[in-house]
C-alpha cells in the first residue's frame, strides 16, 4: 500500500508538534533557570546587606563591654560564609559550566 498525501501531510504536522513542544521545553527549561539564578543573587544580596549592620553593632558591643576584643570571630566566620556564598552564586568553583561539565562526564560514563 502507498502512503497518500494525507499521511504525510500527518507525519509532517506532527514533527512540527514535537518540534514546538521541543521549543517551549527549551524555554520553560531557560525560565527556571532564570529565576533560580535571581533568587540565588537576592539571597546572596540580602545576606551581604545583613552582614555590615550586623557586625558593626558587635564591634561597638564589644568595645562598650569589659574583656578583649572578640567582635573578629563571628565577623571572620561569617565572612568567610558570605565569601563561599558568593563563589556559588557569581559561578567561582561549582558554577553553570561545572555542573554541564559533570552532567556530560556522568552521562559519557554511564554509556
Amino acid at each position: 500500500m502507498c502512503p497518500t498525501l494525507p499521511h504525510f501531510v500527518s507525519i509532517i504536522l506532527k514533527m512540527d508538534r514535537l518540534t514546538t513542544e521541543r521549543r517551549w521545553t527549551w524555554i520553560r527549561q531557560r525560565d527556571e533557570e532564570a529565576r533560580e539564578r535571581v533568587q540565588a543573587l537576592k539571597g546572596f544580596y540580602v545576606a551581604a546587606v545583613a552582614y555590615v549592620p550586623v557586625n558593626i553593632m558587635l564591634f561597638v558591643i564589644d568595645i562598650l563591654t569589659p574583656g578583649g576584643p572578640w567582635f573578629f570571630w563571628p565577623l571572620l566566620g561569617w565572612g568567610l560564609g558570605l565569601g563561599l556564598y558568593a563563589l556559588n552564586v557569581f559561578g567561582g568553583i561549582f558554577g553553570r559550566g561545572w555542573e554541564e561539565r559533570k552532567i556530560r562526564e556522568l552521562m559519557d560514563r554511564d554509556r
